[in-house]
């Protein structure tokens, strides 16, 4: 499978996408549930794609350059469910590097690299909101594309999700989409459940306020988080990540009880 990975440097970071991403941004896309003849759907499904693929970037993005800025580090970033071609697990995105450290890193630096990825993705939202903004654009605050929570998006640029225009069906679908993921799931990505970025944090933090509890009080807010994500979604008819914070639950509760024998 490895002549199918789509392999290129941005910005001088290796970036490694797997054949797998592209089943991801069908899987998290509206239009398995949500398929109107009436509409260029096709094109809606390829502004979704579009919107996935800069916001995963975006996010790793963000770890990588703080990892390069605080440790010098040189990053490699993956994208999609497997094992990327430098070794590492991957289950969406994944930024791994080899420091090159000139001290000891801190829990305070890994807990602002681990955040630097959610930021990113804010920071990427803000600005594409100010150039809306900027261009007179109205905005909606509403839930569109069948996702559970309302977001802010401009109106202008978003009407195609519904339109029926192949171009105002793929701008429209990748302004929303891009929003849409970069806050509701890097939101959620920051939830303490590990090994998510906020599951990351919390166990540095944890470690740094109390050394000698303090990542075992993590894992147990994991479990407690995961278990609650698992619901959540599964109440709102998300199956996939139902089952995927199911299975973090699980894994979290066996992490814990590991770290409790010892």
């Amino acid at each position: 499978m490895s002549q199918y990975v789509w392999k290129f440097r941005l910005f001088g970071v290796p970036v490694a996408v797997l054949p797998s991403f592209w089943f991801l941004c069908v899987a998290f896309s509206p239009f398995l549930s949500r398929i109107d003849p009436e509409t260029p759907w096709v094109w809606g499904l390829l502004g979704w794609t579009a919107a996935t693929t800069l916001a995963f970037l975006l996010h790793e993005f963000g770890h990588a350059l703080a990892a390069k800025r605080l440790w010098n580090a040189s990053p490699e970033i993956a994208l999609g469910i497997g094992t990327s071609p430098s070794g590492a697990s991957v289950f969406g995105g994944v930024t791994s590097w080899r420091p090159i450290y000139s001290k000891k890193p801190t829990n305070w630096e890994s807990a602002l690299v681990s955040f630097a990825g959610a930021g990113a993705g804010f920071l990427g939202v803000a600005v594409l909101l100010a150039v809306a903004f900027l261009c007179g654009c109205d905005f909606t605050v509403g839930i569109a594309a069948g996702t559970p929570l309302p977001i802010v998006f401009p109106t202008e640029w978003a009407i195609g999700v519904d339109s029926g225009e192949p171009l105002a069906a793929f701008l429209g679908y990748f302004v929303f989409g891009f929003i849409w993921i970069c806050v509701f799931w890097g939101a959620v990505n920051l939830v303490p459940v590990y090994p998510l970025d906020g599951g990351q944090i919390a166990t540095a933090l944890g470690a740094q306020l109390s050394p000698k509890n303090g990542v075992r009080n993590a894992l147990t807010l994991s479990v407690v988080c995961a278990a609650g994500l698992a619901y959540f979604f599964f109440s709102r008819g998300s199956v996939f990540a139902a089952f995927f914070f199911a299975y973090l639950t699980y894994q979290n509760y066996a992490i814990l009880q590991n770290a409790t024998r010892r």
